[in-house]
């Protein structure tokens, strides 16, 4: 059905009915707006003497009016095609799932009734006039909410004629035998002994020895007081609240959770510090089925007692794996049923306090939820977080964001382009270095192909052997140049590389760096090259990245580079690191020529001057003036006899 006449924004309607009846027809519903995403819709039926839209309007109006935690809730109304449509909370007729309602779900649902009679009686000073099964509606949760008050009348309206003048359309099981008769009757009295009618048929199929306190006593008094024929005999519905059965334990958590508000601080500090242990002693689909809701409201999720000591065990599933002193009071399946779909509408309010405690245990269940559900729903309620003023928010975010990682993958998490910038360090022994790494990979869902395998392994294998080929520090020269090894080691006897200037070494280091830094930083992560080129690369890179970036190599972390070694207690195993810089200055050679024949040996160096074959004649005859040797001298026409003469 189209939307067309709605008050409601992208209101669709379910084409099947939930159910039929001569007034109305009930409907599934969704609608755009946030605040109601799901609802239910009664489409008045089209008659000729509009008695079915009278009652559909008097229920609009009777609804609007009267607002109680257990009437079902208004919403809206509107006119189409001439017929007039109400949208309410979502809701099922109760003949529909009473089959599958437990003993305790129906005492808390008759509870639920009981107390939206007692309000319409003692606070608006009405009466409903057609108590029954078909006037009752479940909830989502469980939860029973009184509807059909399209015969709702005041005290002083309630007469003998507008009631005959409605009993066609009434249910004729609840009718009491006052009206029978020219009597005038109690509104108070038409409730109770409808009252009456709708316990005994919720119990008709319940055995008397159920283990509920008190039900069999109850079930008489429905029968036997509730529904007596004298109307002054039948108790006020007040008073079956003290009932054993509604003084069940289970009632009364559910009774004190949903009147929190009204309750003081120190009755709620000692609600919630011996709450968990109540709730132990119930199955956990009962709790979650019933409780659920009550136990993620705010006001408990905001109070301080109730974080310490509930929300920590009602905010995580059971997990077998993970035993815990205080274990969770849910399975993983009622979780993802109950807890999971509150949890998801938790996301989308904007308040800091809740999204705090949120974030605060979302590592306990985000396991729990579907893949799908993290990644278009929690995780971009989790990006808002980033983007807001207060630290503490943005922080909590973070942290929440890295659980999301190992499920969803640092690409969908984080997005935009990723390259591998670190390398892995660890000692290597008997290839458990490749083996773990491809276990890493093999965990994220990454698995290797066959044809990827090799270049994977040696580029494993060859990063951490590159990190211990670098020098322990610069060369004397400022380790720029990238030449291989062995040129290094030849180059290091050189010792007119120290004669450099601050000039010509600053110009080589930026012709250096021009040039590497045309190689792509993407080239280090790239799994399919030679090992070759590998290790070529990225010895380049890493050269370069000491040299500029100046950033510390791993192998800074070693023992060796903490301590430094003593010269009088090492031992001959020890490793000189600094061997190859220590300068070799040796002595120069000096000639030694024997005494030549024929030079008499001097007896006195002061008195005579020493006769050698090196002694020049510094007189007229041989070089006066300081002229010196000639340039245009031959050497080579020196003799022996020449230089004996001399």
């Amino acid at each position: 059905m189209g939307n067309e006449g709605s008050a409601l924004p992208g209101l669709e309607l379910d084409s099947s009915a939930l159910e039929n009846t001569d007034e109305w027809t009930l409907h599934s519903a969704t609608s755009s707006s946030n605040a109601s995403p799901n609802l239910s819709v009664f489409c008045g039926r089209q008659a000729h003497d509009h008695l079915n839209n009278n009652s559909l309007e008097h229920a609009v109006k009777n609804l609007r009016v009267y607002r109680h935690p257990n009437i079902l809730k208004y919403i809206s109304s509107w006119t189409h095609q001439g017929q007039l449509c109400m949208a309410t909370e979502s809701v099922s007729p109760l003949t529909r799932v009473l089959g599958n309602q437990t003993v305790l779900e129906i005492c808390l649902g008759l509870h639920d009734i009981l107390k939206a009679l007692i309000f319409l009686h003692e606070k608006a000073q009405c009466s409903h006039n057609n108590i029954c099964c078909a006037a009752i509606y479940v909830t989502n949760d469980g939860s029973w909410k009184l509807g059909g008050l399209e015969f709702l009348s005041r005290f002083s309206d309630v007469t003998l004629s507008f009631l005959q003048k409605a009993r066609a359309r009434r249910y004729e099981k609840g009718v009491p035998p006052e009206e029978d008769s020219s009597k005038t009757v109690d509104p108070k009295a038409i409730d109770a002994f409808a009252f009456g009618v709708l316990v005994e048929e919720v119990f008709h199929k319940i055995p008397d020895d159920v283990q509920i306190p008190g039900f069999k006593e109850f079930r008489e008094i429905s029968k036997k007081h509730l529904q007596n024929s004298e109307p002054s005999l039948r108790p006020k519905l007040s008073q079956l609240l003290d009932q054993p059965i509604f003084n069940h334990r289970f009632v009364i958590i559910h009774d004190f959770l949903s009147e929190l508000p009204l309750k003081s601080d120190e009755e709620k500090t000692s609600f919630f510090r011996g709450l968990v242990d109540q709730l132990r002693e119930f199955p956990q689909i009962l709790l979650a089925s019933q409780l659920s809701v009550l136990l993620l409201s705010r006001l408990v999720l905001l109070d301080k007692t109730a974080q310490e000591h509930v929300l920590p065990v009602v905010l995580q599933p059971h997990n077998e794996c993970r035993p815990l002193s205080n274990p969770p009071l849910f399975c993983m399946d009622t979780f993802k049923q109950y807890i999971v779909p509150r949890l998801m509408h938790m996301f989308s309010v904007r308040d800091a306090q809740i999204r705090l405690l949120l974030l605060d245990h979302f590592e306990q269940y985000c396991i729990a939820f579907s893949k799908e559900q993290l990644r278009t729903k929690i995780l971009p309620e989790l990006l808002v977080g980033i983007k807001d003023t207060n630290d503490t928010v943005v922080a909590s975010t973070l942290r929440a964001l890295a659980f999301l990682v190992p499920i969803l993958g640092a690409a969908t998490v984080i997005g935009g382009k990723r390259a591998r910038l670190f390398t892995d360090g660890r000692p290597k022994q008997d290839g458990t270095q490749v083996k773990e790494s491809q276990s890493a990979q093999i965990d994220q869902g990454r698995r290797p192909s066959k044809e990827h395998a090799k270049p994977i392994i040696a580029q494993e294998t060859a990063s951490p052997i590159l990190i211990a080929e670098l020098p322990e520090r610069p060369s004397p020269d400022g380790g720029e140049d990238l030449s291989l090894p062995t040129q290094l080691d030849e180059e290091t006897d050189n010792w007119s590389d120290w004669d450099l200037n601050e000039s010509q070494a600053s110009n080589g280091h930026e012709n250096l760096v021009d040039t590497i830094e045309q190689i792509p930083i993407s080239s280090i992560g790239t799994p399919l090259v030679p090992v070759s080129d590998t290790i070529s690369s990225v010895h380049s890179l890493a050269t370069v990245a000491a040299s500029r970036v100046r950033l510390p190599d791993i192998t800074s972390l070693d023992i060796k580079n903490s301590i430094a070694p003593s010269k009088k207690h090492s031992t001959p195993d020890e490793i000189d690191f600094f061997q190859d810089m220590e300068p070799v200055i040796s002595k120069p050679k000096l000639l030694h020529f024997d005494d030549l024949q024929g030079f008499p040996e001097p007896e006195s160096t002061t008195s005579k001057p020493t006769t050698s074959c090196f002694d020049v004649d510094l007189s007229a005859n041989g070089m006066e003036g300081g002229e010196g040797w000639g340039d245009n001298e031959d050497w080579g026409d020196i003799s022996d006899t020449d230089l004996s003469n001399s």
